[in-house]
C-alpha cells in the first residue's frame, strides 16, 4: 500500500470478486448478502493495511525538509526484511515488537510522538 503496489490487491481480489459472484450466480441469488463474502474478504485482509498506509501517507506529506531527513534516517537503519514489512504496511503486532526490540530508539520515538499527540 505505501509504494502503490494494489495491482497485487487488484488481481487477488479480483479472482475473488469472480468466485462470489460466479457461485451467486449459480445458487441463483445475486443480491447484497450473496455478494457480502467478498467484502469481508477483503477488508478482513487488507482494509487494516489500506488504513494504516494511509496514515503514513498523510504524516508524510506534511514532513518538513529536515523531519524528511529523520525519517530517511529511521528508514536507513531498516533490515531489507524490515523495510519490505514497512514498505507493505505490515504493522501487525509481532512485526511492531520485532521492530521495537532491534530498534528502541524508534520504539520511544513513536511513543513520546503519541504523548504529544503528533501521528
Amino acid at each position: 500500500p505505501l509504494v502503490l503496489e494494489g495491482i497485487r490487491y487488484a488481481i487477488k481480489f479480483g479472482r475473488v470478486a469472480g468466485k462470489v459472484s460466479s457461485d451467486a450466480i449459480k445458487s441463483g441469488k445475486t443480491d447484497e448478502s450473496a455478494l457480502e463474502p467478498y467484502e469481508k474478504n477483503w477488508r478482513k485482509e487488507i482494509e487494516s493495511k489500506i488504513k494504516s498506509a494511509g496514515k503514513v501517507q498523510d504524516r508524510w506529506i506534511g514532513l518538513s525538509d529536515e523531519e524528511w531527513d529523520e525519517e530517511l534516517d529511521i528508514i536507513k537503519e531498516l533490515t531489507a526484511e524490515e523495510f519490505i514489512d514497512f514498505i507493505k504496511a505490515d504493522f501487525g503486532l509481532s512485526n511492531m515488537i520485532k521492530l521495537a526490540t532491534h530498534h528502541p530508539k524508534l520504539a520511544v520515538r513513536q511513543f513520546f510522538n503519541l504523548v504529544k499527540g503528533k501521528n
